[in-house]
């Protein structure tokens, strides 16, 4: 999701704001189940696949001429 806002700075000069959000609703996101017929997780996936860390915000602030 993405969020922005131009201001008009000058006649030419402008400004821009943005705020942008990667897995804004904070949605769990499994590795692998377990395989192991053992054991009493078979099947559930219980960790977060790696490199998804859960709801992230990136701002920006630019000018444009």
């Amino acid at each position: 999701m993405t969020l922005a806002k131009t201001f008009k700075v000058t006649e030419r000069i402008g400004f821009e704001v943005r705020m942008e959000t990667y897995n804004l609703t904070n949605s769990f996101i499994g590795a692998m189940p377990n395989v192991n017929v053992d054991n009493s997780q078979f099947g559930r996936a219980v960790t977060q696949r790696a490199g998804f860390n859960g709801r992230q915000f990136q701002y920006t602030g630019r000018f444009r001429w």
